[in-house]
């Protein structure tokens, strides 16, 4: 993605604003130069999950999976949720893999 505009249109076609309201975000997070910057260059995917309900994710470029992380949001039980996944444990990691 090239430009502010570019992620904002991009945001806007998936839903993610409207999602990020649903799971108790405040969308403003997602509507940010500073935001667009840091995800430039990932996918956003808005989703159903049978467990969690409304799901939203960011995948960055295949050929950047292993240094650059996958985000999610979503509430379960209750609790809003945050997770940065990482296809490669690194070492000095002590979260679960």
């Amino acid at each position: 993605m090239s430009s502010y505009l570019d992620y904002e249109h991009f945001t806007s076609e998936n839903n993610v604003p409207e999602a990020a309201k649903r799971v108790g975000l405040n969308a403003i997070i997602f509507d940010s130069e500073v935001t667009s910057q840091h995800f430039a260059d990932h996918q956003w995917i808005v989703f159903a999950n049978s467990a969690a309900g409304t799901a939203i994710n960011t995948i960055s470029l295949l050929n950047e999976t292993a240094i650059i992380p996958r985000e999610e949001w979503f509430v379960m039980n209750g609790k809003l949720r945050h997770r940065v996944l990482f296809t490669v444990k690194f070492e000095g990691s002590t979260i679960t893999w």
